[in-house]
């Protein structure tokens, strides 16, 4: 009688005794994993996982949640140019009230007493103020 083939795969530096399924699977995804390598090789492909270290995996290392992203950053500058132009469109005394309240970081009561005007007036240049700003930035 013949003798029955054994099949073997080596795990951890061990060699274990496989059915002839688990090592012809074994095999077939060896051969799929190394034509992918080489296909990475031959069209100069980079896996993330590349960029693994013992402490951070390729995407942690390539993804910073805390930095924003460049779409992020243009739209905000664009926003800011949108509200300089809208600013700039506001007359004096509702410039300087947003400008004191919003910028400089007063309250309405300081900014009253600073310019001598009463805060109710305040109030409503704000609000004035705020409105225009609103209309002309939704625009």
């Amino acid at each position: 009688m013949a003798e029955e083939k054994q099949y073997y795969l080596k795990v951890k530096g061990i060699q274990v005794n496989v059915s002839e399924e688990v090592f012809r699977e074994s095999e077939r995804f060896r051969r799929k994993e190394r034509t992918q390598k080489e296909a990475g090789r031959t069209h100069a492909l980079l896996y993330i996982d590349s960029f693994d270290t013992e402490s951070l995996t390729g995407m942690e290392r390539l993804y910073d949640p805390t930095v924003p992203s460049t779409e992020d950053l243009v739209l905000k500058r664009m926003d800011i140019e949108k509200l300089s132009i809208a600013l700039k469109a506001l007359p004096q005394e509702e410039f300087e009230v947003i400008q004191a309240i919003f910028f400089e970081g007063k309250s309405e009561r300081r900014f009253s007493r600073e310019a001598g005007i009463p805060q109710r007036t305040i109030n409503y240049r704000k609000h004035k103020a705020l409105g225009k700003l609103r209309k002309i930035l939704e625009e």
